[in-house]
Formats: structure tokens, sequence, C-alpha cells
């Protein structure tokens, strides 16, 4: 492993030392203030190890959580906002394809684009939870070790946070919404 990849490997490991905080939050605008922190480190991550359709898909997703973030303003706040960032994950795909793998975080971080749209954080941890096992398929195909060792304990993260709302007696009817 050359020195590139060494490098590379190191800001992934700091991004992952983000991200196990990110779905312990209760407010979503941390949770996506701590996604932008660690987004910038996987940028640079994925540059270095050579996985350029999750370093692609990663730096259109900074500016999603930006976008997110200011969903007060109106211009932020319509559909067209959560359709635009899942339009251009797949364009993404055209320029940065390279096999089947290239698919894995284009739908990931289209799944996790509808989890941030949700404002109810249970909703948000479901989506996050199926980003995240796309994500560790294509993190062991580019063999990133701190990407697959980041999804790990993010899963096993998002399982302890699912399992916690669901022993404080928050129960939710999937198909209603409503609070039993």
């Amino acid at each position: 492993m050359n020195y590139m990849k060494i490098f590379g490997q190191l800001m992934g490991f700091g991004a992952m030392g983000v991200s196990f905080f990110i779905y312990q939050q209760k407010k979503r605008e941390n949770i996506i203030l701590l996604k932008l922190i660690t987004d910038f480190l996987w940028i640079i991550h994925f540059a270095f190890i050579g996985g350029y359709t999750a370093m692609t898909t990663t730096a259109i997703a900074v500016f999603r959580e930006i976008a997110f973030l200011n969903n007060d303003k109106k211009i932020f706040s319509g559909k067209w906002c959560l359709y635009f960032f899942i339009t251009a994950f797949f364009v993404s795909l055209i320029f940065t394809y390279n096999g089947i793998a290239s698919v894995f975080p284009v739908i990931s971080s289209s799944i996790a684009t509808i989890g941030f749209w949700n404002k109810k954080v249970s909703k948000m941890q479901v989506f996050f939870f199926i980003q995240s096992v796309g994500m560790l398929i294509y993190n062991i195909v580019v063999f990133s070790i701190a990407g697959i060792c980041n999804e790990m304990i993010t899963i096993s993260s998002l399982i302890i946070a699912i399992i916690r709302n669901r022993f404080k007696g928050v129960k939710v009817d999937a198909a209603s919404e409503s609070r039993r």
C-alpha cells in the first residue's frame, strides 16, 4: 500500500471517529452538521484510495446537507430540492462508472437523501441503516478499510439508536405514522 492510500485510509478513520456520534443525536440539525464534517473527510479518503464514485456522491452530499440545513428558507423547502439531489447522484454515475459496484454509492446516497428529507429522526435512522448496508458493500469492493469499519460501527450505532427509541416507549405505526 503506497503513502497516498495510507493517507486516504487515515482520513477515513478520522471520518469514522466522527460518524459514530451522528446517529446518537436527537436533533435533525445536529445529525446534518456532523454528517457534513464527516463528508469532507470521506471526500479526501475516497480521492486517495481511488473510490471516485463515492468521492463524487459525497461531494454532492455536502451541498445536499447545506441545502437541508437551510430548509426553513423558501428556496430550499420545496420537493424540487429532494429530486434535484437524487438526480445529481445518478448523473454523477455517468462520469464515474467503474463497474456494477459504482451503483452502490449512488443508490445509497439517494436513500440517505430521502432520510435527510424526513423530519422524524426515527425514520431518518431507518433510511440511514439501509444506506449504510449499501455503502458497506461498496467499501468491501474498493477495499476501503476505514469505510468497512465505519459502516460496521454505523450499522451498530443505528441498531442501538433504533432499539433505544423502541424501549423509550415511542411506538410508531408505520402505516399511519401516528403514535399509539
